[in-house]
This record gives structure tokens, sequence and C-alpha cells, in this order.
């Protein structure tokens, strides 16, 4: 008599640590996914014309970093809606912020479990130029 209810219990158990890894692997993603972008905006949002012209380094919140948005949102396949912000902070700073919505598998059978979960993270990059 026990022996289905046990059995129950394992799989309750291993969905609820299924849903748990699926929260943790787009939370990692997100971070990669975050951490790339601000990379390359810190790559591309340099000022070449002020590094040219007295050798300082400095971002400059425009066209490249909308391109760098715009790159990996595209990129962005993993979850159902994928937003990133990027945000220059100061001179040579520059922040992305990634935010993904998506579903779980097996929290809809639970009775008052929310099917759907989101994760936000955010990943800072300098820009140094060596010349």
């Amino acid at each position: 008599m026990l022996m289905p209810a046990a059995v129950l219990i394992v799989f309750l158990l291993g969905s609820i640590a299924l849903d748990f890894s699926i929260v943790y692997l787009r939370q990692r993603q997100a971070l990669n996914l975050a951490a790339d972008a601000a990379n390359d905006a810190a790559i591309e949002g340099i000022d070449l014309e002020r590094f040219r012209r007295d050798g300082t380094t400095a971002l400059v919140d425009g066209d490249g970093l909308a391109a760098v948005e715009a790159r990996y949102e595209d990129l962005a396949t993993f979850g159902d809606e994928v937003e990133l912000q990027i945000v220059v902070v100061d001179d040579l700073t520059v922040t992305a912020t990634v935010r993904v919505d998506f579903g779980l598998v097996f929290a809809g059978i639970v009775p008052g479990a929310d099917r759907d979960r989101s994760v936000e993270v955010s990943a800072t990059a300098v820009a140094e130029a060596t010349g």
C-alpha cells in the first residue's frame, strides 16, 4: 500500500528537481549573455575619435550600443521572452542587464504553483584601451 505513495513522492521530487535545474540553467545562460553583451558594448562603445585625438578612453552612448543590443536579442533563443538593456554607467563602465521569462515543465501539475518564471541578471564591463 505504501509503494504507490512512495513512487508518487519520488516522481514529485524528481519534477521539482527538474524545474529547479531549468531555472538554474536559464540563469547561467542569461548571465553568459549579459557578460558577452557587456564586453562587446565596452569594445564597440569606445569613442575612437577621442582615443585617436588624445589617447584617453571613454565610452559613448550611441549606435554601437544599440547594434550590440539588437544583435544579442536576436541571438537569445533560449527563452520565451528576452529583454536586454545596455547602459553606460560612466566614461569607462558599461552594464548589461538581461531578463528572461520562461515556463517550467512540471510546475503546472502542482496545485497553486506558478508555471512561469523570470530571471534577471546583470554584468559589468570596463573599457580599457592600450595603444
